[in-house]
């Protein structure tokens, strides 16, 4: 008997800018490959301001509506500043209840 390698059900796609600059963003996102819906993604800017370290956002698309996959999480971190005055913040939103206007 011949065993079965078990088949992939989600792939990751990463993504980067051509050339980074301030106003262009890179990440990655999971999407399942037998339904093509995404799963999540995650990105940040590519080229931050000054006196700022990272910026990353997170969005999970578990959520389902007559539509398809709708955002359920987003979670926001980043943390900058200048010598002693330092900042680090992170925020999460949930959300639910998706109801479409006729």
């Amino acid at each position: 008997m011949q065993a079965t390698r078990p088949t992939r059900t989600r792939v990751r796609i990463s993504f980067t800018p051509k050339v980074r600059a301030s106003d262009t963003i890179e990440g990655s996102a999971w999407v399942d490959t037998r339904t093509g819906t995404l799963i999540s993604a995650g990105f940040k800017l590519s080229k931050t301001p000054i006196f700022v370290d990272f910026v990353h956002f997170t969005v999970q698309f578990g959520q389902t509506t007559e539509l398809g996959p709708a955002v359920s999480t987003v979670f926001v971190e980043g943390k900058g500043g200048i010598l002693f005055f330092r900042k680090h913040f992170q925020a999460t939103a949930m959300l639910s209840d998706y109801r479409f206007a006729p």
